[in-house]
């Protein structure tokens, strides 16, 4: 599971990074297409930032 959220973690930012940096709402998932608000400052973008969070204090626990 960490394996996955960590793909998608990085597929996103990717994603953001190709396009001025700026979050989805929703990708499509057969073509990677932006759908919904660009840049979406709501959901899309909380979404990310919350799963980015939690995925690095999981892991700065384990460093300590």
């Amino acid at each position: 599971m960490k394996k996955e959220a960590k793909f998608l973690i990085d597929a996103v930012t990717d994603y953001a990074g190709l396009n001025f940096n700026y979050s989805a709402e929703l990708y499509d998932y057969y073509n990677e297409n932006y759908g919904g608000a660009v840049p979406m400052a709501g959901y899309g973008a909380g979404a990310y930032i919350l799963a980015v969070c939690e995925w690095y204090e999981q892991f700065s626990s384990s460093l300590q």
